[in-house]
This record gives structure tokens, sequence and C-alpha cells, in this order.
């Protein structure tokens, strides 16, 4: 997503400083929200909090990342 996000600023001709803070916002991960929402309209909640650790952890190693390519 946060590559989607970097092409359309990009060729929309969006000044580097709004750029890069669309960029890192994009690649934050799920919010815990995801998993509330998830138990209070009976879905899959556990698969929710999975969903919600692996993409924090990921954010580990992919928000530097961004921060540098923007």
């Amino acid at each position: 997503m946060p590559l989607v996000v970097l092409v359309g600023c990009r060729a929309a001709h969006v000044g580097q400083l709004a750029t890069g803070v669309a960029v890192v916002l994009a690649g934050m991960p799920m919010g815990g929200t995801t998993t509330i929402l998830a138990e209070k309209y009976g879905a899959d909640s556990a698969f929710a909090s999975k969903c919600t650790a692996i993409s924090t952890v990921l954010s580990l190693i992919t928000t530097p990342l961004w921060c540098l390519a923007v």
C-alpha cells in the first residue's frame, strides 16, 4: 500500500513532506480496533488478533525502510 501512495503522490506532484507523511502513514500496522470490532460483530477475532500482531511486528522492519525511501 505505501508503494501505491508513493507513486500516486509523485504522479500528482505532491510536495516532498506531504508525500513522506502519506507514505509512512500508509505503512503503519493495523490498529487494535480491528480485533475489537471483529469480536463485537461475531467475526473471527482470533484471526484479527493474529493479523494485528503480524502487521505490528512487520512494521518494525518496514517503517524505517519506507522512511528511507521517501
